[in-house]
């Protein structure tokens, strides 16, 4: 049996590490372009998250009778969540349907005025309440986008 040529080997090794080397260069840059498109926040996703620490700060706190605010949390996508308990209010013992509809129209007129919330409108965001009962049950969310506010 015929020895492959040194050089030969030596060649086909070279070659085989840079085949390795610009191969690992361009997996290493499509990480972090996948990275940098999509798991970057924005800077309003930066500005909502500081917000959200800022209220937090004074979270629980009772906003109505029966309902509190627990905390607010910000998803990726300028998207705000306010978080709350309904205090009196157990799972199962109401009209859900019902009661969606009697908050979406009261937070719905809440953002369309609300001086406070001007900077939301501005910069489109979504926002998220979500409800839960006395027992931490999660009852239902309601989400309003910029198509709903303008």
């Amino acid at each position: 049996m015929k020895q492959p040529n040194p050089k030969a080997r030596e060649l086909a090794s070279r070659r085989n590490k840079i085949i390795v080397f610009l191969s690992l260069v361009i997996v290493l840059t499509s990480a972090f372009a996948i990275k940098k498109l999509f798991f970057t926040n924005s800077t309003f996703d930066r500005q909502l998250y500081s917000l959200s620490q800022e209220i937090n700060q004074s979270t629980p706190i009772m906003i109505e009778e029966n309902i509190r605010l627990e905390r607010t949390s910000v998803k990726r996508g300028e998207i705000f969540v306010y978080h709350y308990t309904l205090v009196n209010i157990e799972k199962g013992s109401f009209d859900e349907e019902e009661l969606k509809k009697f908050f979406r129209g009261q937070i719905l007129e809440n953002i369309k005025n609300n001086p406070d919330l001007k900077y939301f409108r501005e910069n489109q965001a979504s926002m998220v309440y979500a409800y839960q009962d006395k027992n931490d049950a999660h009852l239902f969310d309601l989400r309003f986008t910029e198509e709903d506010y303008r």
